[in-house]
């Protein structure tokens, strides 16, 4: 088993390029690794269940699509019915951790002000959901979301909150939707009295 385990976390570093550093620093890296593997899986059963949910599969991928940089026009719609305002700016998509996350960096405006932005997303495999976190200098929180894909549209569907200052907590739904390689955006429709209201829709489309 341990000749197992060792052949196992070698491929395994290989595959996700961290083998970095000296050569004094690639034996550290490998043997917490094979430490910190032996100190929670005691049997083989337990080992693959720890390296199945900590590996990157077909959801972490399609999160790549959004990889690059980007334009995007940020839609805000203040109240059901009238016409939006429209914001621009740029944003730059990269995948962190060897693959697990996505990080896409905003840097626009939105009221009149420059709203530098960042959201984290990823997929938790032991519960096969998407998660996602935004934050902006519009406040000092974070919002926070989770969904699934639906298998016929490929959309994300998200449902999570954010902190409104005078309304206080908000729900909302996300939709984010990949047209295809250049082209992606993101509606959210704020949930209130059993409705939908859509909100904010941001449209991002790849640079050339």
């Amino acid at each position: 088993m341990i000749r197992k385990f060792v052949i196992f976390v070698v491929t395994f570093v290989n595959s996700q390029n961290l083998w970095n550093g000296t050569d004094n620093e690639k034996m550290t890296l490998l043997f917490v690794i094979i430490l910190t593997g032996f100190s929670f899986a005691q049997t083989d059963a337990e080992m693959k269940a720890y390296m199945e949910y900590l590996t990157p599969g077909e959801m972490h991928e399609y999160l790549t699509h959004a990889v690059g940089d980007w334009d995007y026009a940020l839609k805000i719609w203040t109240e059901p019915g009238k016409e939006p305002t429209v914001n621009k700016g740029t944003a730059k998509g990269e995948m962190l951790l060897g693959g697990r996350f996505l990080q896409i960096s905003h840097d626009g405006v939105a009221w009149g002000m420059p709203m530098p932005a960042i959201t984290l997303s990823g997929f938790e495999n032991f519960k096969k959901e998407f998660q996602a976190l935004w934050t902006d200098n519009m406040g000092t929180g974070f919002s926070l979301s989770t969904g699934t894909m639906n298998s016929v549209t490929k959309n994300i569907v998200m449902y999570g909150s954010f902190i409104d200052a005078v309304q206080g907590e908000t729900k909302f739904k996300g939709v984010w939707n990949f047209a295809d390689l250049n082209n992606h955006s993101i509606k959210m429709f704020t949930l209130k009295d059993g409705k939908e209201i859509l909100s904010w829709e941001t449209i991002y489309t790849k640079k050339n």
